[in-house]
């Protein structure tokens, strides 16, 4: 039988498939403000829902009256659960309840639609044993509403599964954000005949609000294929965008070939034509997009660029790119003032536009000094208006909040992230 591990390595080596540049400016942080106490005032720096302890936030959506949580929970170390949260303004705990359709396989979140009237409809994978000791991923919708009520759990079947020939599907959601009116999400299939032939293909589903499926469209899958669905983002207007970052080849010695990653951003229009595929980054070391934001004409994307002095040294990464042709606007390729030197590591864990139109860019950084989250203000010219740095050279060895996301109201910047043995934890600022 298979193990967890085996799924684990399945996700990792999925997302690492996935994934013109003009010159760069480096960024001076002296023109911004870098926070001093007089600067900025943490008026709120405590846990909540203390009785959880999630290995990691999946998500997090406003509602009018509190925020919705989606958290991945460790109950032992061979069963894990999706746990949905509801919490008021105030952070008390309104409902919650868990989701562990499989107790030997990992459950798993790819992303959640958001329907009128306040309902919701998750998206998520798991694992079941099937007949002849097959080992089969099943992608599933869950629907329910902001005030706890559960609806319904329907399994998606896929149309090539032939039982009686023995051809089983494995089915694999992506992750996606969806803000379009149609509800669309795509899975990545390995079918398998006689446990023998492998057919991978990708997948688009378009359901209705009681996951009827309307429409299946599939799509090519390899290196070959103009294809590469992964971390995708649909917009109002119906474009999709897939983000992260995929491997090229540097140099080739004899018959070896040396590969690193760069930064990369797909455009498909509504009828999944490629509009353009642009990579960003520099050769032989690693740049990744994190996540992205669509801001009308423009996009926004944060995420980590590598170094030419060294595989272990990155930087603090954010652009603006044209959205109707993918170029390159603005870059920021910045440094944790913090960080002394190698092995520092950048991650961009939220991007949004704050109350007066500006961007914020949130990360979660490290290096051998420790750990630190930060927070950048940046107007749509490229100029950084302040950084927030939630560490000192003092505490960063001991510092063990990992953020997650960023919200705005009436000026002040409230963040949700983990800690201390993986607590949910809050910290509000404002800016004096």
């Amino acid at each position: 039988m298979l193990s967890k591990s085996y799924f684990s390595l399945l996700i990792f080596l999925i997302s690492l498939s996935l994934f013109n540049c003009s010159k760069v400016d480096d960024f001076d942080e002296k023109n911004s403000e870098i926070n001093e106490s007089a600067i900025f005032e943490v008026t709120l720096d405590t846990q909540i829902l203390n009785k959880y302890n999630p290995t990691e936030i999946l998500k997090i959506l406003k509602a009018e009256d509190g925020y919705i949580i989606f958290i991945n929970e460790q109950i032992t170390t061979d069963d894990n659960v999706i746990r949905i949260i509801k919490i008021n303004n105030e952070f008390s705990e309104q409902w919650s309840f868990s989701i562990d359709e499989s107790k030997e396989y990992p459950e798993r979140f790819a992303g959640v639609l958001e329907l009128p009237n306040h309902e919701y409809i998750a998206i998520l994978n798991t694992s079941k044993n099937y007949f002849g000791g097959i080992i089969r991923g099943e992608v599933y919708g869950l629907k329910f509403n902001n005030t706890g009520g559960f609806e319904w759990k329907k399994t998606y079947i896929n149309k090539k599964n032939d039982y009686d020939n023995g051809f089983i599907s494995h089915d694999y959601s992506l992750n996606f954000e969806n803000d379009s009116n149609n509800l669309k999400f795509f899975i990545l299939s390995d079918s398998i005949k006689n446990l023998t032939t492998i057919e991978q293909y990708y997948k688009e589903l378009t359901i209705d609000e009681n996951f009827n499926v309307l429409n299946e469209e599939n799509f090519s899958f390899g290196s070959g294929s103009d294809y590469k669905f992964g971390n995708t983002k649909y917009h109002l207007n119906g474009n999709k965008y897939t983000y992260g970052d995929t491997w090229v080849i540097d140099f080739i010695i004899g018959n070896e070939e040396h590969y690193s990653f760069q930064a990369l951003i797909l455009k498909y229009n509504p009828e999944n034509k490629l509009i353009y595929k642009n990579l960003f980054g520099i050769p032989e070391r690693n740049e990744i997009f994190h996540d992205i934001l669509i801001d009308n004409d423009k996009i926004i994307t944060i995420g980590e660029h590598g170094d030419k002095s060294g595989l272990y040294l990155h930087h603090r990464y954010i652009t603006q790119l044209n959205e109707s042709n993918g170029n390159l606007n603005w870059e920021i390729i910045a440094d944790n003032p913090l960080f002394s030197g190698m092995y520092s590591s950048y991650i961009g864990r939220d991007i949004t536009v704050d109350e007066d139109g500006n961007y914020l860019a949130l990360f979660h950084e490290s290096a051998v000094e420790g750990n630190c989250s930060t927070l950048a203000k940046i107007n749509k010219q490229g100029k950084v208006l302040w950084t927030y740095l939630d560490s000192t050279k003092q505490n960063m060895s001991t510092n063990t909040f990992f953020p997650y996301s960023i919200y705005t109201e009436k000026g002040e910047y409230l963040i949700f992230g983990l800690k201390e043995q993986n607590k949910i934890w809050i910290k509000k600022i404002k800016k004096s």
